[in-house]
């Protein structure tokens, strides 16, 4: 037997004016709320299904339903999906806030359940899980009837999820007889409490104050406000369906007093005696506790002055929901710089770590370029047992460093050949430290050679072992260092090394020397890397090369005398006489003269040896 337990008046009219009200405040809210940074609504709700009541739905029933719904794997933190309930007929849900668990007991979002609708807020979850889906209940009550066969509620991006109706369609109620004995039942109601109703016959509230005495679970709160006393006439009952305008509404404080006797239980006292013809009703409200669970029963109980107890019980049935997804996780790597070199790299320098590993959908390939100030760098929604390879590519040269080996560490994180593995874990990051040694690289040296190369005209008058001197000068830590080369005129180059490296020689070439026949040109210095300046030239110290000057003398010809005078021509006009004649004569009289005085000193010369000698033989 169904008993009618709502009201018979206006309030049933006026809770559906409240609720449409509330529906069209929320929605307003929902229009000027600002929606949260990037999130997205989803279409996620994919059907619904009425499992409570099963055969029946009748006007009033608090109606159970269970939903499926699926997120892609696009999803991100803080997006939402929604269903909304319908409004012809309407549905006005019961309030509940809940959490949708996986197996292990992850968050994977929250849902909010309200008199229009239920929507969902995901969670970190899917982030780190794939194929994420699973199922929710809510409950809704019926507030009109419909014949059609099918209830139409909506998702968040407009798509309309069909929902067949047990019976085929929302009914009236059926009328019950009048109450003999004392009755207490008790619903849930869509602002999450319960709504207590006893009908109690006139003629079982005897005395001059009949009272009633109620007693509820304790972890309920009585909400004083709701507390509604009344009464209609058993002629008017009309199977439950009694013209409200009959019903008539106690006055508290007049009609009746109200005594909260402890914190789970109250009286109320008549004021006068109860009319035996008619049927008194009691009617209020109890919140539920926090953390209330579906399933979690309630119990009152109600006494009277001349009838026995009378106990309801209420089993909760909120709204919840959970599901599950396959794994994901992600790993980290981050570089590390070692040994007596690291000083010497750049904060700026990077690295590039190449990683793969293969998904149903084929190879995955990337690569992460990594600072060396250990500045972290993370790939994610990796599925779970997925094994990942990783490799560094050469580093990049540094001035006086040389690079070691490099060595991957971590926890799961194996090496292989010079590389490393991993293994992805079920929402978790495998952190990999890449570290690089380094030692300081030997100071670099090299060196210079000269050779010679004559030009010009007149290189066969230069002799084969002719040389030329070339100075060079270079500045060091220890002070300015001078030497000098000297070059055969054949091309042998001469050469100077262990110069450290960026070293600026100057050479010079002393002058060239002499030739009989050769006037020496300006010598000029070239090669690759070599500059001439002002008097010679300039060149700066490669690491382990030599830096090849050549040094060009051109050589010329000297040129010939200018020609004598020529004599004059003859039959020309002289002047001054003729005079050759007397000048050949004079000369050769000079000649014979001369030769005269040599022989006579010749023979005086003689004479003073003989008689030299004749003295000697005479002693």
């Amino acid at each position: 037997m169904r008993l009618d337990t709502r009201p018979r008046d206006a309030r049933p009219g006026r809770r559906r004016l409240i609720a449409i009200a509330a529906a069209a405040l929320l929605t307003l809210i929902g229009l000027v709320a600002p929606a949260a940074a990037q999130a997205a609504e989803l279409d996620a709700i994919t059907s619904a299904t009425i499992v409570e009541p099963s055969s029946q739905v009748h006007l009033y029933d608090t109606i159970r339903l269970e939903a499926t719904w699926a997120v892609p794997d696009t999803a991100q933190p803080g997006d939402t999906f929604s269903l909304s309930f319908p409004t012809t007929p309407q549905l006005v849900g019961i309030s509940s806030t809940f959490q949708m668990l996986d197996p292990d007991g992850a968050t994977i979002g929250t849902c909010t359940v309200s008199a229009t609708g239920i929507a969902c807020t995901l969670s970190d979850y899917v982030a780190t899980h794939d194929n994420v889906q699973g199922t929710l209940f809510f409950q809704v009550k019926a507030e009109q009837t419909t014949e059609d066969g099918t209830l139409t509620f909506t998702t968040g991006g407009g798509v309309p999820i069909i929902v067949q109706i047990p019976g085929g369609g929302i009914l009236s109620q059926e009328p019950n007889p009048v109450p003999t004995d004392a009755l207490k039942t008790g619903s849930q109601t869509v602002n999450g409490g319960i709504e207590w109703y006893i009908w109690v016959p006139g003629s079982l509230l005897t005395g001059q104050n009949p009272t009633i005495v109620d007693t509820f679970t304790p972890g309920l709160t009585l909400l004083p406000g709701t507390i509604w006393l009344g009464h209609v006439a058993t002629a008017d009952w009309n199977g439950g369906f009694f013209d409200p305008s009959l019903f008539t509404t106690l006055t508290p404080e007049t009609d009746y007093s109200l005594t909260v006797d402890t914190a789970n239980s109250f009286t109320l006292e008549l004021a006068a005696p109860a009319l035996a013809d008619h049927l008194y009703r009691l009617q209020y409200q109890t919140q539920l506790p926090a953390g209330v669970q579906t399933g979690d029963v309630f119990e009152n109980t109600v006494t009277g002055s001349s009838f026995t107890t009378t106990t309801a019980t209420l089993t909760v049935t909120t709204a919840g929901g959970g599901g599950d997804g396959d794994g994901l996780g992600g790993f980290t790597v981050s570089k590390a710089i070692s040994g007596e070199g690291a000083s010497l790299v750049p904060d700026d320098a990077s690295f590039i770590v190449d990683y793969s590993y293969s998904t149903a959908e084929g190879p995955v390939t990337g690569s992460l370029t990594l600072a060396a100030d250990g500045t972290t760098q993370s790939v994610q929604g990796i599925p779970v047992d997925t094994v990942v390879t990783l490799s560094e590519r050469p580093a990049t040269p540094v001035a006086g460093v040389v690079w070691g080996a490099s060595v991957f560490a971590g926890a799961g994180v194996t090496v292989v050949d010079g590389a490393a593995q991993l293994t992805i874990g079920d929402d978790t990051t495998v952190a990999a430290q890449l570290t690089n040694s380094t030692t300081l690289a030997p100071p670099a040296f090299g060196g210079f050679s000269v050779s010679k190369q004559i030009t010009g005209n007149a290189t066969s008058l230069i002799p084969g072992d002719a040389t030329f001197v070339v100075e060079y000068a270079y500045a060091t830590d220890e002070g300015q260092v001078t030497g000098s080369l000297a070059l055969a005129a054949d091309g042998a180059p001469q050469t100077v090394q262990d110069l450290p490296v960026g070293t600026v020689v100057t050479l010079t070439e002393r002058p060239a020397t002499p030739v009989t026949g050769v006037v020496w040109g300006e010598p000029v210095f070239s090669g690759p890397g070599v500059t001439v300046v002002s008097g010679g030239a300039q060149l700066t110290i490669g690491a382990e090369t030599t830096v090849a000057a050549q040094l060009a003398n051109p050589a010329a010809l000297v040129p010939p005398p200018s020609d004598p005078p020529r004599p004059p021509t003859a039959g020309l006009a002289t002047t001054g006489g003729d005079a050759g004649p007397m000048a050949a004569l004079l000369a050769l009289a000079m000649l014979m003269v001369g030769a005269g005085i040599v022989l006579t000193r010749r023979a005086t010369i003689r004479a003073a040896q003989t008689r030299d000698v004749t003295r000697r033989s005479a002693r």
